[in-house]
């Protein structure tokens, strides 16, 4: 069955801290509930204690949520590969008051980058590709300015583990105008930026390294990035509420998502609930 894992765009930080000691507790007992040890315990009782540790996170999200302004929330608790409990707070648009529920499709925006890790390491597996392969071994097209005479080449692993010394981004305004590059922008920009770091010398996080890694993954296999994701990973899991490609009836059910609380209590739509056509992806 599918997992999901969802937070409103840059506005789940802000209940990290508090909410993390709450759940560590109600998770604790959750576990305790449904553990080999709850065998013991009648299953009225545990349906009861269930419902009580349920209530308590309930009542506590909402009041936060409501706090904070935040406009919309969604949990989920799994326990040994079942959702036993899942909840939605607020609402998934402002201006249509439309709740938040369990069935909402958020944006999940740098969890992609585990199903790109994923992909690579499945092509790695099937002797497809090495680790330790430059990435224009993959990529030829790939050049970029460096002042490291002697720095060794890009590799996979480099981009895999954020090692690679690459810029965090490609050189667009894009998390200023949520307008992102296409591949062929990507490849045209990449020789005009320079090298922080020689690779494997300092971590440094780039979004652009998991973008060639998304390109690698679509070269090797000689598969749509998006295809790929949706054949090996999201199918066989069962992930059928999730895309890097979404359909438009995915779209349909996306939550808007927003920016921080301003002075005047407003919020700027970072991405809109029905975009018109399907957004670019971060890989």
């Amino acid at each position: 069955m599918e997992v999901k894992v969802l937070k409103q765009l840059n506005l789940w930080p802000r209940l990290t801290t508090r909410l993390s000691a709450l759940l560590v507790a109600t998770l604790a007992l959750l576990s305790a509930l449904a553990g080999p040890a709850a065998q013991a315990v009648p299953a009225t009782a545990q349906r009861q204690e269930l419902s009580d540790a349920t209530a308590v996170l309930d009542l506590w999200v909402e009041e936060q949520r409501a706090h904070r302004g935040l406009p919309g929330i969604v949990l989920g608790v799994v326990f040994d590969d079942e959702l036993i409990w899942s909840q939605g707070y607020g609402v998934a648009d402002l201006e249509s008051q439309e709740p938040m529920t369990p069935r909402s499709i958020l944006r999940i925006g740098s969890v992609t980058k585990l199903f790109t890790a994923t992909a690579i390491l499945h092509l790695r597996d099937a002797g497809k590709l090495r680790l330790d392969d430059p990435v224009a071994t993959h990529l030829p097209w790939f050049r970029i300015a460096s002042p490291f005479e002697e720095a060794p080449a890009i590799t996979v692993r480099h981009l895999l583990t954020h090692t690679s010394g690459l810029p965090r981004e490609s050189s667009f305004p894009y998390w200023t105008d949520h307008e992102f590059p296409t591949l062929q922008q990507i490849r045209a920009a990449l020789p005009e930026q320079t090298a922080i770091y020689p690779p494997a010398t300092h971590y440094k996080y780039s979004n652009l390294g998991i973008a060639l890694l998304g390109e690698i993954v679509a070269v090797v296999s000689g598969t749509p990035y998006e295809d790929y994701v949706a054949g090996h990973i999201f199918a066989p899991l069962g992930m059928k509420n999730s895309s890097a490609r979404p359909s438009a009836q995915l779209r349909g059910r996306m939550a808007t998502g927003y920016g921080r609380r301003l002075a005047d209590g407003s919020r700027e739509i970072l991405w809109p609930r029905r975009p018109t056509s399907s957004p670019t992806w971060k890989t």
